[in-house]
């Protein structure tokens, strides 16, 4: 069920992401994983972006992150959720995926990679549950380029219009309220992870 006026804390949100969402861009096909939040302590894999020309030093960690990986690694797919409280808020998180960063990598650390998972009561390492993309161990930290990158920027329900009004949202950019993360099932989103849509704000 939506809560009407929903407004979550960075540590609210991540909580469902984590225990609630089940969600993966459909439309895209692949296997996609969740990468953040985890369940446990393991470092987490973050996005690498050129913080100044030729250089790739800034780290940035989205709320919420999925992945999908081409054959051998050579390229991702990413959902990146951000948890946002205000339009200042939106325009500093979206600053950190605008295509004027440049290159833009993902960072999976080893020990994420070799962690147990629970998959249709086996376990299995975490690298195995890419599809097929990994065909071996890793045994080293792998950086991947993005290849498709679609960020959702949730934003509280009773800001949406302001915030629609104010900025103007670039090509993988999504803007969605915070009762979006209340009910899974919900059309809207549904065709918003479909890419089946003719608009790329919430309907409000």
């Amino acid at each position: 069920m939506l809560r009407p006026g929903a407004r979550y804390r960075d540590t609210q949100a991540k909580v469902i992401i984590r225990d609630q969402w089940r969600y993966r861009p459909t439309g895209w096909g692949g296997h996609w994983v969740r990468a953040r939040p985890s369940v446990t302590n393991t470092t987490m894999p973050h996005l690498i972006r050129s913080a100044q020309p030729g250089s790739l030093n800034a780290i940035t960690a989205p709320d919420g992150m999925y992945v999908e990986l081409a054959t051998a690694a050579l390229t991702a797919d990413i959902l990146a959720i951000e948890i946002c409280g205000s339009l200042a808020n939106v325009h500093d998180k979206r600053s950190r995926f605008s295509a004027s960063v440049g290159s833009l990598l993902l960072r999976m650390p080893r020990q994420w990679l070799i962690e147990l998972q629970q998959v249709q009561r086996a376990s299995r390492e975490r690298w195995q549950t890419f599809g097929g993309a990994l065909t071996a161990r890793p045994t080293d930290d792998l950086r991947v380029p993005v290849a498709r990158l679609r960020l959702f920027l949730l934003v509280p329900d009773d800001e949406l219009g302001l915030i629609v009004d104010k900025i103007a949202l670039e090509a993988h950019e999504y803007l969605l309220p915070h009762s979006a993360l209340d009910n899974q099932y919900l059309k809207p989103l549904k065709e918003l992870l479909t890419h089946a849509f003719a608009t790329r704000v919430w309907p409000y």
